[in-house]
């Protein structure tokens, strides 16, 4: 679905025609997802539109161009991709997407958890089975099972719980 504002959707501009892109954001650690998810607010809402905590193993070896390391900078970019302008890093990920084909997502530094790995999987993700049809987790927000974690991790990031 979209194109969207977020920092690494490769949509081909804002307009109301239909695409074959996605964008899928992850991580290997929920408290990555959830800095990266409730930045604006800082506020782990369990209730605002009924959110969910997912998890999955990725069911085939995915192929992601990595932006942790000083491959951003080969490019003619800077890890300002992470932090800058999110307009600016939906160019890029336009020319990435287009750049290299046979590629999945992009794996970046989460900039709103200590730079923790962070990926963005796009339709070629879905495409090459990479992403399982049933989570192996899946819990909503508001599931009493889940009140501890999220106690640390609002916590551990100083955001706000409601």
């Amino acid at each position: 679905m979209g194109p969207t504002d977020a920092r690494f959707d490769h949509h081909l501009g804002r307009g109301a025609t239909y695409q074959d892109r996605a964008v899928l954001y992850a991580a290997d650690d929920p408290t990555t997802c959830f800095a990266e998810v409730f930045q604006r607010t800082r506020v782990l809402n369990r209730w605002h539109k009924d959110p969910w905590l997912v998890g999955f193993h990725t069911a085939a070896f995915s192929s992601l161009v990595d932006l942790t390391g000083s491959f951003t900078t080969r490019a003619g970019a800077s890890m300002a991709l992470m932090t800058g302008a999110r307009s600016v890093a939906r160019n890029w990920a336009r020319g990435f997407y287009d750049a290299y084909p046979k590629t999945e997502g992009l794996l970046y530094p989460s900039s709103m958890h200590a730079n923790r790995p962070a990926m963005v999987l796009t339709d070629r993700a879905e495409a090459a089975g990479v992403i399982p049809v049933q989570p192996s987790f899946h819990r909503a927000l508001g599931d009493p099972a889940l009140l501890g974690m999220l106690k640390n991790v609002a916590w551990t990031l100083g955001y706000a719980l409601s």
